[in-house]
């Protein structure tokens, strides 16, 4: 059994016509002082680009992303030992698990600020994830984005103004994640033409993707979104995960067991 402080892990399953599929989540908070605890957990390959950062700022961003990805991977496999999961970079920079004895596993992740959150999934059924803080700093710029008809949809959605950006924003991004573009196409690309309140949740649907969705869950000062299949269904109640992130940032951090 594996613990590792500020993190909570859970698996989820994913009820698609073509039959059912595990994923693991993973929601961390990486604090200062757990610096050296979370890079033992590094594998050696990791550990070898870890001691070339210099800057504090990049070594707790990294320490941060890894070991959330990490702790969703080792909830999904059942593998205890964080330094033998190894996650590193594609062509484009996006995260590439590598996990002994398992093969087409995917991972996705996000960061804000000392928050992260990672999904561990099996290739066959792609996901996307995106965690954001809901006061943007450049609201006029997100709006500047949105289609005259994103802009009317926005206004049967529940939560304040910038909480509705936000999420408009953190959708697309989780899309962009399993498109493995990011956010570098024409933001038209990713419009918005559906959006419904669902169990805690905003479920919203894309225009140009019709074949994926976007589970959004606003809680006090954050955004969550996770992006996957249209057809699929989580056997999660959103209620609990929301609750789960309330947990995670709240003052109070609990600790959690693989």
């Amino acid at each position: 059994m594996l613990s590792f402080p500020h993190c909570w892990m859970d698996k989820i399953t994913l009820q698609h016509p073509r039959g059912a599929y595990q994923a693991a989540i993973s929601l961390c908070r990486l604090m200062p002082d757990a610096s050296a605890t979370a890079a033992a957990h590094l594998h050696p390959k990791e550990r070898q680009y870890f001691d070339s950062l210099q800057f504090e700022r990049r070594i707790h961003s990294y320490l941060l992303g890894r070991i959330t990805a990490k702790t969703a991977a080792a909830r999904l496999t059942g593998i205890s030992m964080l330094s033998s999961i190894r996650i590193s970079s594609g062509v484009f920079d996006q995260p590439i698990l590598t996990v002994p004895g398992y093969s087409n596993l995917g991972i996705t992740l996000s960061h804000t600020g000392n928050y992260c959150s990672a999904l561990a999934f099996p290739e066959e059924h792609p996901m996307g994830v995106d965690i954001e803080k809901s006061n943007l700093r450049n609201a006029s710029v997100v709006k500047e984005q949105l289609t005259e008809s994103e802009c009317e949809l926005m206004q049967s959605m529940p939560g304040t103004y910038e909480e509705r950006l936000v999420m408009f924003w953190s959708a697309k991004e989780a899309l962009s994640k399993i498109l493995k573009t990011g956010l570098t196409t024409p933001m038209s690309i990713f419009e918005i033409h559906r959006a419904a309140w669902k169990d805690d949740a905003v479920i919203v649907e894309f225009r140009h993707f019709m074949q994926y969705k976007a589970i959004l869950i606003i809680i006090e000062g954050y955004v969550f979104a996770l992006a996957l299949p249209r057809l699929s269904e989580l056997d999660y109640r959103t209620a609990d995960l929301k609750s789960r992130l309330k947990i995670l940032t709240s003052v109070n951090v609990m600790t959690n067991t693989l």
